[in-house]
């Protein structure tokens, strides 16, 4: 994974492998391509904003924006920080606009929705 610094935060290269959320349930595939898109806050790391697309995200918005479709996720790490993900799909590629962590209320929310907090 590629990542460099500039004036908008993080450009990172991302992952796809995941089917259009039309075209059924996400799934990861065999062999990624590679899409660039920007962290919103440095403090989420590429790894990070990728694992939790990878960890079952909870959708809760679609819009579409200037004719693309854009869905908003709560998604988690392997740490169980929760982050909030704008993503879109773009020549068959999972594409991430934006990342960043959720305060504790909507982290709590998240986590009783999976059934990971009573």
């Amino acid at each position: 994974m590629v990542a460099t610094r500039n004036d908008r935060g993080i450009h990172v290269q991302d992952f796809d492998g995941r089917q259009s959320k039309s075209d059924g349930p996400k799934q990861v595939g065999a062999q990624p391509r590679w899409r660039p898109y920007t962290i919103a806050r440095p403090s989420v790391k590429p790894d990070e904003a990728e694992q939790a697309m990878r960890n079952d995200p909870l959708d809760m918005n679609y819009e579409v924006i200037d004719g693309e479709q854009r869905w908003t996720s709560l998604g988690r790490t392997g740490n169980f920080r929760v982050l909030l993900l704008v993503w879109t799909v773009r020549h068959d590629a999972l594409r991430i606009v934006t990342a960043r962590a959720v305060g504790t209320r909507a982290r709590d929310a998240y986590l009783r929705a999976k059934g990971l907090l009573t």
